[in-house]
């Protein structure tokens, strides 16, 4: 009988031991540190960074109290962190990571070193870290990283980088890296990204972006969502977004993006998202912006700067699409009846706040669309992508750009001062209208200080927009 309860005992001990891990035991917890379950919490003391006597079962370690006001900065962290998945170092006043100085965490799978003032990151910095999963480096003060301080590790998934000063960025042997996160930065030109194979999702939003080309990524067939959101583009012109694999792009929130030109997204045989939300200034979307997006499903240009769309804009979208247009300040015209015929091809989101205005009026966009005009003749929009009065100082060029609305489309010609007319396509030296309706000054003096009017003309009827420009 004795042996049988023996017998019973062990298997309820296996059991047990199997069910349940080590939990940290209380009275393990060294002086100064706090423990709890598989949790403790150190807080650094004259002889380093944490004690070498953590409680057996330790999973996860949160060290505080980090100043790096003297050598114990570079010293080491040793111990035998046999448990250890998860280390945070946040919120301190750490400022350099040296060499080796984690080495000893060979366990750890998830590593935050956010919220500090790091500005320098030795090469081996994380030398000996093979089995990081995650890296959070986000709100701290670098500008440069060594190339070399993210190698050997192959099992690295998600590098965070958000709220730094970095502009260049070169990155390698991260084979199995899928989430990277530059946002917050100062990059005006894509990193190079050349050797991380399976890139999933790129996050460069909120950085100086002035201008995008995304070609040198048609490699990288693995990224599958790309946000570009919050950068200072003004146009996205032909090819700005080429030949990627993505399935979906973010563009949402550009302050200065006005006008988006005819192939802009082409061969883009993946993309089924596309988000251009909350671009305030966003006037104008050439009719043949989405040539190269015939496998969309969802686009969305909720509260942007609209103020209409020139026909034709979403045929080239195959499918049946889904497309919220709420919050524009549409305006009520006939220029909008042609997608009346687009409600049997396309899916309109939120289609009942959908308004327009006319004559200080709010209007439902629903009786635009369902009234038909009492002429076939529509007038025309003359939309001036910059329409607010100028001061310029420089002798760069100066750009206007017009677009003329209508079904069908106008043409589009300027008056500029002394009372000369341009039309089609026109260049002096000083003067180029383009057949798209932009006007260029090339190195505006005193003398061309003056209103400049756009106007779009489609029969009979006309209609213009203008703008003064001084130049001083």
């Amino acid at each position: 009988m004795a042996d049988q309860a023996d017998i019973r005992r062990l298997l309820f001990f296996l059991l047990v031991t199997y069910q349940f891990p080590v939990l940290v035991v209380a009275d393990q917890c060294p002086a100064i540190c706090e423990c709890s379950l598989l949790t403790t919490l150190c807080r650094r003391n004259s002889d380093g960074f944490v004690p070498d006597d953590l409680p057996v079962g330790t999973e996860v370690l949160s060290i505080q109290g980090i100043l790096n006001d003297n050598d114990d900065s570079c010293s080491p962290i040793t111990g035998n962190f046999t448990d250890l998945l998860s280390v945070s170092v946040r919120n301190n006043n750490l400022q350099i990571v040296c060499n080796n100085t984690l080495s000893d965490l060979t366990t750890v799978q998830k590593l935050y070193l956010n919220h500090n003032s790091i500005s320098v990151l030795h090469k081996r910095a994380f030398a000996g870290l093979h089995r990081l999963r995650e890296v959070y480096l986000d709100h701290n003060a670098l500008s440069e990283l060594p190339g070399e301080c993210f190698s050997g590790l192959a099992n690295l998934h998600r590098l965070s980088l958000p709220f730094n000063h970095l502009s260049v960025l070169s990155l390698s042997d991260l084979t199995s890296l899928r989430v990277l996160n530059l946002s917050s930065n100062k990059f005006n030109s894509l990193p190079s990204l050349g050797g991380i194979p399976r890139l999933e999702m790129l996050d460069l939003s909120h950085n100086d972006f002035t201008s995008i080309s995304v070609h040198s990524l048609y490699k990288m067939k693995s990224i599958e969502v790309m946000d570009l959101s919050a950068n200072p583009v003004s146009v996205l012109g032909p090819g700005s977004m080429d030949s990627i694999h993505v399935v979906e792009l973010r563009l949402n929130s550009m302050p200065n993006l006005m006008l988006i030109e005819a192939g802009a997204f082409h061969n883009l045989p993946n993309l089924r998202r596309l988000q251009l939300k909350e671009n305030e200034k966003l006037a104008f979307i050439d009719p043949d912006a989405f040539s190269g997006v015939d496998q969309l499903q969802n686009l969305d240009i909720a509260g942007s700067g609209l103020l209409a769309f020139p026909p034709g804009v979403f045929d080239v979208i195959g499918g049946i699409p889904s497309i919220d247009l709420t919050g524009n300040p549409l305006v009520c015209a006939c220029t909008l009846q042609w997608m009346r015929r687009l409600q049997e091809s396309v899916v309109f989101r939120n289609v009942s706040y959908w308004t327009c205005q006319e004559a200080q009026q709010t209007r439902h966009l629903s009786e635009i669309m369902t009234t038909r005009a009492a002429s076939t003749e529509c007038g025309p929009l003359a939309e001036l992508l910059r329409d607010e009065d100028q001061d310029y100082i420089g002798n760069a060029a100066l750009q206007y750009h017009c677009r003329g609305i209508g079904d069908p489309a106008p043409a589009v010609h300027w008056r500029i001062p002394n009372n000369r007319i341009l039309n089609g396509s026109y260049s002096d030296g000083k003067f180029t209208l383009y057949p798209s309706g932009t006007l260029s000054i090339l190195r505006p003096t005193k003398s061309d200080s003056g209103m400049y009017t756009c106007v779009a003309q489609s029969g009979s009827q006309s209609n213009a927009s203008s703008v003064i420009l001084n130049v001083h």
